[in-house]
Parts: structure tokens; sequence; C-alpha cells
């Protein structure tokens, strides 16, 4: 959707918009370059887990809780693109640095769906 997920320093200018006009906790900008969810929609594929709680489990099992804090904080630091794909998974900002603020974005959404 507008541009190669893996290739954040290339992604467009309107991937780094803020907003979340659906207030499910993830950017618009970021639902549209590289989670492939609506802006517009706190549940895009109409489950009972809203795609910031999607975007929070890390091991996609719907609930957000410390195995994904766990998995996030062991790959804190800088990485370069191309780079593997768990490292993209995990840098929820999307800002090619795994760190506190990304353990924030889960954090903030812990529980299950």
């Amino acid at each position: 959707l507008g541009t190669d997920p893996n290739a954040i320093n290339a992604a467009p200018a309107a991937c780094s918009l803020a907003g979340d006009a659906d207030e499910d906790g993830v950017s618009d900008a970021r639902e549209f370059c590289y989670y492939a969810t609506s802006g517009g929609s706190a549940n895009t594929d109409g489950d009972t887990c809203s795609d910031g709680k999607e975007v929070a489990s890390i091991n996609a099992d719907t609930t957000v809780n410390a195995t994904d804090l766990s998995q996030v904080a062991q790959s804190f630091g800088l990485y370069t693109v191309p780079a593997l794909p768990h490292l993209i998974d995990f840098d929820i900002t999307k800002d090619g640095n795994i760190n506190a603020t990304d353990l924030s974005q889960i954090a903030q959404r812990f529980g299950p769906c």
C-alpha cells in the first residue's frame, strides 16, 4: 500500500503524518503504509480485536502480555533496512529503532481482546 514495508527510510511523506481518526492507538499513516488497516475503523477486519491490539500482539495470539514485551525488549536498538522481518514487526513506531517507545505502545494494550 504505497510503500515497501521493509523500506522504512523510503516511505512516502504521508507515512510520517500524525493523527489517529479511529482512536485505535495506531496512527493513520502507519495503518495505511505498514499494516494495511483502515484509519477510519478501529477494527478493520471486524473480529473481536482492535487494530491497535493486533499490532501490539507481537506473537499474533491476540493477547498482549509479558511475552510480547520480552520479545521486543530483547531486540532493542537501531536496525538497517533490509532487516529481519521480526525486527520490523517489533518496531511498532516504524522509526528504525526498537526502544522504550515501542514497549510503551505494547504495554498500553495489555490484556486479551
